[in-house]
């Protein structure tokens, strides 16, 4: 059965149960919206509910619409998030592709370089700084050493 809409996009629906077994999940979502808004509607006909049911009733359609719009913000979102990383990631591929397959990252030669001895300070190295574990010394002696 495919499913017919009118002009402002419902689904016309001629035989309810029918419609509903055959609907797509799209349609399944046009459809309960349509329902809670025709309950909003009968509800608040002759203004806001006076009985606390009613009320109730009230709020938890109106929730639900709002949990439903919220979803599917959502979905809507992450669909632009996947869609702005796909194409990240074809940028990222027409660039490497006119590198020519090439990291510039990667040392291809294998070697790591060696740098300049002269070009480095000289540093002077303190007692114990190039000690491997842990140090037992307290407080009062690092602050000693330190005024010292």
């Amino acid at each position: 059965m495919s499913n017919t809409y009118d002009e402002s996009g419902q689904l016309i629906v001629e035989d309810e149960f029918t419609a509903i077994v055959d609907l797509t999940d799209d349609d399944i979502l046009k459809y309960t919206q349509r329902q809670r808004k025709r309950l909003v509607v009968e509800l608040t006909a002759e203004g806001m509910p006076t009985s606390n049911d009613e009320r109730t009733i009230l709020l938890a359609t109106l929730n639900d619409m709002d949990r439903t719009a919220l979803s599917k913000k959502k979905i809507n979102a992450a669909t632009a998030g996947t869609e702005a990383d796909r194409t990240a990631a074809m940028a990222i591929a027409k660039l490497y592709a006119q590198l020519g397959n090439y990291n510039p990252a990667v040392n291809n030669a294998g070697v790591i370089p060696e740098p300049d001895q002269r070009a480095l300070p000289q540093i002077e190295v303190a007692d114990g700084e190039t000690d491997i574990g842990i140090a037992n010394e307290t407080y009062d002696e690092f602050m000693a050493r330190m005024e010292s």
